[in-house]
């Protein structure tokens, strides 16, 4: 289960002066000793092989390197740095429109 939908089932039994069960089986559990994070699976997630969501840019590589490619991707919509400005462009653009 993701963290934010286990954390919700946790908060609803909480709510019903519930024990904590699993989700997936109902068998009772203790928080402290059987709830932690998968970290091997993490690192499988991150290592997913992914593509540029900005149109027209072929980039591709791994989960973990989106949000370092897109601070710098050219192909990205961004807002344009002048004030009172409120044209979105791709960023390869921005240096001839400022």
């Amino acid at each position: 289960f993701c963290n934010a939908c286990f954390e919700e089932h946790l908060r609803r039994q909480e709510a019903q002066n519930q024990p904590y069960t699993c989700p997936a089986d109902r068998k009772g559990l203790d928080r402290d000793r059987d709830v932690f994070p998968d970290n091997a699976t993490g690192r499988k997630i991150l290592s997913m092989a992914i593509k540029c969501p900005s149109d027209g840019c072929s980039w591709t590589g791994e989960l973990r390197d989106k949000e370092p490619h897109l601070k710098a991707c050219l192909f990205k919509i961004v807002d344009c740095t002048n004030n009172n400005c409120h044209v979105t462009l791709k960023r390869k653009h921005l240096e001839q429109h400022v």
